[in-house]
Order: C-alpha cells, then structure tokens, then sequence
C-alpha cells in the first residue's frame, strides 16, 4: 500500500475517533486497530499520538479553509455572504453528528502541561479567524460596523453557537446566530 494512502487513513482514523470520543479517551493501541495498520507504520508516519493530533488538526483547519471558499463561492450579495459563514458551519455540524468545533474539543481534552499543543490549537484557530475577516472585508457590506467588529461578532456568535450545536444535538443556535447576523448587516 502506498504510504500516502496509509498515512491519510491514520488520520481519517484518528480525526474521527479524536472528534467522536476526544483526544484522551482515544488510544494509539485503538488508531491502529481500526485503521487496520501495524504498529510500525504508525510510528513511521508520527512519532506520537500528539503528533498525529497536529497534523489531524491542520488537515482539519485546511479542509474547512478549502470547504469555506467552495460553499461561499456563488454568494455575491454581502450580507448573505456573511451569513453564509455561520450556514457553512450549519453544513458542517449536520455532517459531522453535532459534535461541535474540532478545535476546541482537541484543546478541551489536552492535560494542563501541554503547552505547545494549545499554543497550536490558537494558531489554527487565528487562522479561521483570519479567513472570516478576510471575507467579511470583501464582501462589500455596509459599513455600520467595522470589519474588525463584524469579524468579532460573527467569529464570537458561531463559537458560541457550536457549543449549545454540541450539547443539544441541533443547529438551532448557530440558525440564531445567522438571524442576528443577517439583521445587524
């Protein structure tokens, strides 16, 4: 098997189990059995299970990045532009079981000492927020607030709104959040 494919399959493995159980629950015995490798072509691919998080993570922050720039490609008008920011996320959660944001489930599961892992997970998640601010400053919306509030308020509402999305199981407060949003713009 070509070691690209068997990498990818690790990390659709783990990407999987680390969303669905979270980063502690989830063991490297657990990984492999289901991705159905030898132990030796885990560790060829990454030499710790933290190893396979950040790489899990990135694949994450780049596939949303990517998914992003497809969902809002056809939205021309400004506000639903905007809007179209938090119903992409609507998309994602009901694809993803309405297991909330991978970011902050990885940074919920990680141990107090593991300083550098957060410290990345901030990075990817100012990388999201870099990509919401560079949308909403070329959308074109109406300047009654700022770019920089604006991105505020839109990254602030659809990170709350994914956690009531991760708790109840439905997408009911990030539809809020495109309410609110479509009527402040």
């Amino acid at each position: 098997m070509k070691e690209n494919s068997l990498r990818e399959r690790l990390l659709d493995t783990a990407g999987r189990l680390f969303y669905e159980q979270g980063y502690q629950q989830t063991g490297i015995n657990q990984i492999i059995a289901e991705a159905g490798i030898a132990r030796g072509s885990f560790y060829y691919h990454f030499s710790s299970k933290s190893g396979l998080l950040v790489a899990y993570l990135d694949r994450f922050v780049n596939n949303w990045i990517v998914g992003a720039d497809i969902f809002l490609a056809e939205i021309i008008d400004p506000k639903a532009r905007i809007a179209g920011l938090i119903r992409y996320r609507i998309a994602n959660q009901k694809k993803n079981g309405f297991n909330g944001c991978a970011l902050v489930k990885a940074n919920a599961g990680l141990e107090a000492v593991d300083g550098e892992l957060r410290k990345h997970i901030g990075e990817l998640k100012q990388q999201m927020r870099d990509y919401v601010a560079a949308v909403i400053s070329r959308s074109g919306h109406q300047k009654i607030l700022s770019d920089e509030a604006l991105t505020d308020m839109v990254v602030l509402l659809a990170d709350g709104a994914l956690v009531g999305t991760a708790i109840y199981h439905h997408t009911e407060d990030l539809e809020k959040a495109v309410e609110l949003i479509t009527a402040l713009v």
